[in-house]
C-alpha cells in the first residue's frame, strides 16, 4: 500500500494519505504535506516537536493537525519528516496527540521546496474503505 499521494487542485496541491489505522493515515498525509515542502529522504530526526490538537469530528481534526505541523515549523524553523500520531475519542469530538520528528532549516537549505501556507476544507475526507483509512485534503501553497 502506498503511503501518501499529491495532486494538483488549481494552483494548490492536494494530498491523500493512506494507512491500515486512522493514526497511520494521519501520519501519512503529514508525510505527503512535507513532501511538498522538503525532500523528506533529505530531512533527519534529530529534532523532536511534541503537540496535540482537538475537533469535533475527524474530517477539521485533519485540518487542524496539519496547520499545528505547520505552525510547529515556523515556530521552530524546521521541516519534519517523520511522525507518531494518537488519537482518542471524546465526550465533545477527537483528539490527536502527536510527536514530530525532524532538523533545523539551516541543517537541509539545499532540499527546501515550495511553502505550504495552509491545510483547508476542499476535499476535506477521512474515511476508511475496505481495510484502509485515507485522509486527504487541498493545501494552499
Amino acid at each position: 500500500m502506498k503511503e501518501f499521494e499529491t495532486f494538483e487542485h488549481g494552483a494548490d496541491v492536494g494530498i491523500r494519505g493512506y494507512g491500515e489505522t486512522l493514526e497511520r493515515a494521519f501520519e501519512n498525509a503529514a508525510r505527503g504535506m512535507f513532501s511538498i515542502m522538503v525532500d523528506i529522504d533529505n530531512v533527519g530526526n534529530t529534532f523532536e516537536v511534541k503537540s496535540s490538537v482537538s475537533a469535533n469530528s475527524l474530517d477539521y481534526l485533519l485540518v487542524e493537525f496539519l496547520n499545528d505541523l505547520l505552525l510547529q515549523k515556523d515556530l521552530n524553523n524546521c521541516m519534519f519528516s517523520k511522525f507518531i500520531v494518537d488519537i482518542t475519542e471524546h465526550e465533545n469530538g477527537y483528539e490527536a496527540r502527536y510527536r514530530a520528528f525532524g532538523e533545523k532549516i539551516p541543517q537541509i537549505l539545499t532540499h527546501l521546496r515550495t511553502e505550504v501556507k495552509g491545510a483547508t476544507f476542499t476535499k476535506l475526507s477521512v474515511l476508511k474503505e475496505d481495510d484502509t483509512y485515507l485522509a486527504q485534503c487541498i493545501v494552499d501553497v
